[in-house]
């Protein structure tokens, strides 16, 4: 893989994606070699405290990205004003995977983050 490009993994369900990047990251054990000079990052991100402020929570997600650079995202992915300020466990399924992938998309246009 070119690590100067971003990939994204995508498939039908219960085709391996998920089994073939926890190989990737050393998750499960296996026979063989695998070898790779690059990060591999799954999405959506991991949550570790729910109840907290969005904003705080997305600062903490690998790599952090500049508060106005979520704010973007997050309004062109056109969610509310007041999603960052609210706790994350408050939000529905779909705004908190709108606020993850503008963490993502955040990383995809500044990889150097």
């Amino acid at each position: 893989m070119d690590t100067d490009w971003n990939l994204g993994f995508v498939g039908r369900n219960g085709r391996g994606k998920t089994t073939f990047l926890n190989l990737l990251m050393g998750k499960y054990p296996y026979q063989g070699r695998i070898s790779a000079s690059t990060h591999f990052e799954y999405f959506p991100f991991e949550v570790e405290n729910p109840e907290s402020n969005t904003r705080t929570l997305i600062a903490g997600l690998p790599p952090g990205a500049a508060s106005w650079q979520i704010e973007k995202e997050v309004s062109l992915l056109k969610l509310a004003e007041d999603v960052l300020e609210r706790p994350f466990s408050t939000l529905s399924s779909g705004e908190q995977t709108k606020v993850l992938l503008a963490t993502l998309l955040r990383i995809i246009k500044e990889p150097n983050n």
